[in-house]
């Protein structure tokens, strides 16, 4: 019952002083505070190894990881250095991999081997002319 009645002010004064109770509410509601993220500046050295490494197709996501910096960061030393950006991987590379599709390699099998998404192999045969397999209602 002493806990719904009201406290006299020793009772109160104690409680404060034990640590239990604030003298008075906050002013406002508070908020745990996100942690600020901590920024990563690469140094020289890795800034040519990351472009170099992009260069020889290392993928974006694996760029970012291995250097602790966002997918922009990794393009814009890229962009820094004057590195063509990898943009239309299977453009280049269509003659291939519409064999590949003709010997009956999946989308799937072929962009793991080009180092993109599925979607993008079936968006460039598609764009290509070359006619599609059934899916067999996948």
């Amino acid at each position: 019952m002493g806990r719904y009645s009201n406290h006299d002010n020793v009772t109160t004064l104690q409680d404060i002083l034990a640590g239990q109770e604030r003298d008075r509410p906050p002013a406002r509601t508070t908020r745990s505070l996100r942690k600020k993220q901590v920024q990563h500046r690469l140094e020289p050295e890795e800034v040519d190894r990351l472009v170099e490494r992009y260069r020889t197709g290392t993928k974006i996501n694996d760029l970012a990881a291995e250097f602790a910096i966002s997918r922009t960061a990794v393009m814009n030393h890229v962009e820094r250095a004057g590195s063509p950006r990898r943009r239309n991987v299977l453009t280049d590379r269509l003659d291939q991999a519409r064999q590949l599709y003709d010997e009956g390699w999946s989308l799937a099998k072929i962009a793991q081997h080009f180092g993109v998404n599925a979607s993008t192999v079936w968006h460039a045969l598609r764009k290509a002319g070359v006619p599609m397999r059934e899916t067999h209602g996948r």
